[in-house]
């Protein structure tokens, strides 16, 4: 396992994309039954006041970097990512990989008629995917049950979950070892929307600056204000929270 840095009260990877493909390539093929979740400013603010959200980034595997928010928090700390790891652009990787290993895929998440066009595009862009089921990201707890016994009998490889924070990583925290044949759970965000051509990414110049962010705003000014907006002001009040308790502990020894 790959050890862990601190980042203020969580503990991230830190690695660059060639690492963190190895890691993928470890997870397949020698070392199984991982979990590959992100960290962006906004996923740092829930984990703040969300428990179980909190104690599932605490118990993944792997915690990759996710956006210059968390770029530049990180340097307050002395902490330099080498890459950018978001799920957007690093999850294309991970299925290359699996797909090259002959691995077998199941998609959790979003609406069906998005999972239906994601299924198109992959087997697409991707010949030889094997996709052996999905389901959509509403579903019972009578339902979840099914789902666990279908992915059971299926003997899938690679779980990509994509219901956003913080369900998706609760549920594969919660469900991981109901899953003992699956090699790699992702937690995928919105992958599902950028994969099936749903949600547009930004120019190119702009994911190389990470500003896609502001894309985003623009794209869905209504529904990613607050986020992006008052979130960055959140995320920044807690990361000054932070620091000034690792003064006080420093001077009250």
């Amino acid at each position: 396992m790959v050890a862990k840095t601190d980042f203020y009260n969580i503990k991230v990877n830190v690695l660059n994309q060639d690492e963190a493909l190895s890691c993928i390539r470890d997870i397949l093929f020698q070392d199984p039954h991982k979990n590959i979740f992100f960290l962006n400013a906004h996923c740092f603010n829930l984990a703040q006041k969300h428990s179980k959200y909190f104690n599932a980034l605490h118990r993944s595997d792997f915690l990759l970097n996710d956006g210059m928010g968390i770029s530049i928090a990180a340097r307050f700390k002395g902490i330099k990512f080498p890459d950018n790891l978001n799920g957007t652009d690093f999850i294309p990787l991970i299925i290359k990989e699996g797909v090259a290993g002959n691995k077998t895929f199941y998609l959790l998440g979003t609406k069906d008629h998005i999972l239906e066009k994601t299924k198109v595009n992959l087997e697409t862009n991707f010949p030889g995917m094997k996709i052996l089921g999905m389901h959509n990201g509403f579903f019972s707890e009578a339902e979840n049950k099914d789902i666990i016994n279908e992915i059971n009998e299926l003997k899938v490889d690679i779980i990509i979950v994509g219901m956003g924070v913080p369900l998706q990583e609760i549920w594969i925290h919660e469900n991981k070892n109901k899953l003992p044949d699956v090699s790699l759970f992702v937690a995928g965000g919105a992958i599902f929307d950028f994969l099936s051509g749903t949600i547009s990414r930004a120019p190119v110049w702009m994911r190389k600056l990470r500003i896609e962010w502001i894309y985003r705003l623009c794209l869905e000014p209504k529904r990613m204000w607050k986020r992006y907006i008052l979130g960055n002001i959140l995320f920044f009040f807690h990361l000054l929270k932070h620091q000034i308790k690792d003064f006080t502990k420093i001077f009250s020894k």
